[in-house]
């Protein structure tokens, strides 16, 4: 049986499922009831995404499989803070040219 799966596009399918499975387990263990079903959906996408830059980010950093996954799903876990913190500093950033 051959595969004729492309590695970089397999290890993101990968990177994207550890980080949006890591935003479940958070959203899953999360005492927070007020979340609507959208923003759960947006968060485990905004985790996937964030996953997937992680991942190709430690491409050729950490040889490890499984501390490869075990960071994705901790990033998956961080995802809305680290966007949020992103978005801030962006904001910030251009406000300072629009003067």
């Amino acid at each position: 049986m051959s595969d004729d799966r492309s590695p970089d596009l397999w290890g993101a399918v990968v990177s994207g499922v550890m980080g949006a499975a890591g935003m479940l387990a958070r959203i899953v263990f999360s005492a927070k009831e007020s979340m609507t079903f959208k923003t759960k959906l947006l968060h485990m996408a905004a985790a996937g995404i964030v996953a997937v830059i992680v991942g190709y980010s430690l491409n050729d950093i950490i040889e490890s499989e499984s501390a490869k996954m075990a960071i994705l799903g901790m990033t998956g876990c961080a995802a809305p803070e680290m966007v949020k913190l992103m978005a801030e500093q962006a904001v910030n950033f251009f406000k300072k040219f629009s003067r």
